[in-house]
């Protein structure tokens, strides 16, 4: 390669990032990355009417339907949705089983999730390493508050570690910090109400409606209240459900001394979760996935493409009709068939809606590296 048609840029993306997004030389950006940042690399690209190629996040659905051939989809599966600590795109997510081999499905699944080991890379009988970073395995955890809790009891070795206490506040106003925004660790705010009026006005009273749920015996005040909560799921006298059962906090994690305290996580199965839960619609890109059951294919569909991404698919089915039927309807850039991670380099690959934009690969990728010109030319 002649000096000067690859040049490698070392730096941060705030730094380094930044400066070839925003200058005025650079005609065209290829990323590959989270959708939060593509959303700031076009909003600073804009002015200068760069190309952009986005290549972003994923949460992955596999439909799983009555007569797939299972031996075949459970190791593929197990492959897709644990691989490389789950640190892939294409990773599988999201698991929709037809009713009727659900329970088949979810015990062979765990039996051999259980066997992806997780430990050090230089173990050959390591399935997988680490997570990235001690961030990523603690992903969104930050401590807003914690002064003046009570003293925590850790045993020596974890005496470091970021541990906080359940802890439950009152007394707190409804416009303070604490109420108003995310914490995402153990806290809970407690606060008498006099009225449904009211009790609704103050669930209300926040910027998010993610989820809410409401506690009575009556009926009609539960529909009532349901109704006018501004939430995108609503639990009337339960919560969640969500069942683990394997890895994360059900198996107890074997690693050698020199690795306790590295950023592993096992291969984890969840059921029970809803679709609108922040596990079902966020990409975690780590060896998670959620299974749920289904029962016709219009709902498999209709589910797997519930999410703002559209990255990548699977469908397992002897059905030739019911492959092509639902590959065609499901909203990803890349669907496969009975089988997952099989590609040639010269398909296109890309996303729909938050998954990216433009194609890359072979023919397409070519198109976008180079641009168009017409000469015309009169003698």
């Amino acid at each position: 390669v002649p000096p000067g048609v690859v040049n490698v840029v070392f730096g941060t993306g705030q730094r380094a990032g930044d400066a070839l997004v925003r200058h005025p030389d650079v005609p065209l950006l290829s990323f590959t990355g989270s959708t939060a940042t593509a959303q700031r690399i076009t909003e600073r690209s804009a002015p200068y009417c760069k190309k952009l190629s986005l290549e972003l996040g994923g949460k992955n659905p596999a439909l799983v339907f009555a007569d797939a051939d299972l031996d075949q989809c459970v190791a593929t599966t197990v492959r897709s949705g644990f691989s490389n600590q789950g640190e892939v795109c294409v990773c599988t997510s999201r698991i929709y089983v037809e009713r009727s081999i659900y329970p088949e499905f979810l015990e062979r699944l765990v039996a051999a999730a259980r066997k992806w080991t997780t430990g050090p890379p230089s173990d050959p009988s390591s399935s997988n390493g680490a997570l990235i970073s001690k961030e990523h395995l603690e992903k969104g955890a930050t401590v807003h508050c914690g002064e003046g809790v009570d003293q925590l009891e850790l045993p020596e070795p974890h005496a470091g570690g970021y541990f906080m206490p359940a802890t439950v506040l009152t007394g707190v106003a409804d416009g303070s910090r604490v109420m108003q925004e995310e914490i995402f660790g153990p806290v809970v705010c407690v606060s008498p109400f006099d009225t449904e009026e009211e009790a609704v006005a103050r669930g209300n009273g926040v910027r998010y409606g993610l989820a809410a749920t409401v506690w009575s015996r009556d009926v009609g005040r539960v529909h009532r209240v349901a109704r006018r909560l501004q939430a995108g799921l609503v639990w009337t006298n339960c919560w969640m459900g969500a069942t683990v059962h394997c890895g994360e906090g059900v198996d107890q994690l074997e690693l050698p001394e020199r690795h306790a305290g590295g950023y592993f996580l096992p291969a984890t199965v969840l059921t029970g979760v809803a679709d609108g839960s922040r596990v079902m619609q966020e990409e975690i890109f780590g060896p998670v996935v959620c299974v749920s059951p289904f029962d016709t294919e219009e709902e498999a569909v209709a589910r797997g493409n519930g999410v703002r991404y559209g990255l990548a698919a699977t469908v397992w089915s002897r059905d030739v009709g019911r492959v092509h039927r639902v590959a065609r309807r499901l909203q990803a850039g890349l669907v496969w068939t009975n089988c997952w991670m099989v590609r040639d380099l010269n398909l296109p690959f890309g996303g729909m809606k938050s998954s990216g934009t433009g194609r890359e690969g072979g023919r397409d990728s070519y198109h976008f590296f180079t641009e168009v010109k017409t000469i015309c030319i009169k003698h």
